[in-house]
């Protein structure tokens, strides 16, 4: 989940790719638990650095991806699922 905030100093707003989303944490945990990493951690890695790091679990064909820039991904088979940082979706079938 991504969220708009505003910088107070510069008066702008900082939306997906400009900061890192301050729910990255709390979704890397989620699916932590989702996925069973408690149990095998092999299921998850994370990958990058900064804005450009992401979070990703796997199991029986199906496997997601969080961002940290707020984007969420989806994969089930041969199937990917988008959720955008403002909340738009979209879902691509190969």
């Amino acid at each position: 989940r991504g969220e708009r905030t505003k910088d107070e100093e510069t008066s702008t707003w900082l939306v997906g790719t400009d900061y890192v989303s301050p729910y990255y944490e709390a979704n890397k945990e989620v699916l932590k638990t989702a996925f069973g990493y408690a149990t095998n951690s092999n299921r998850c890695s994370e990958a990058g650095s900064g804005l450009y790091t992401d979070f990703y679990c796997a199991a029986s064909g199906f496997g997601t991806y969080i961002y940290a820039y707020g984007g969420v991904q989806a994969s089930i088979s041969n199937s990917n699922c988008y959720i955008f940082q403002y909340g738009d979706a979209m879902c691509e079938w190969s």
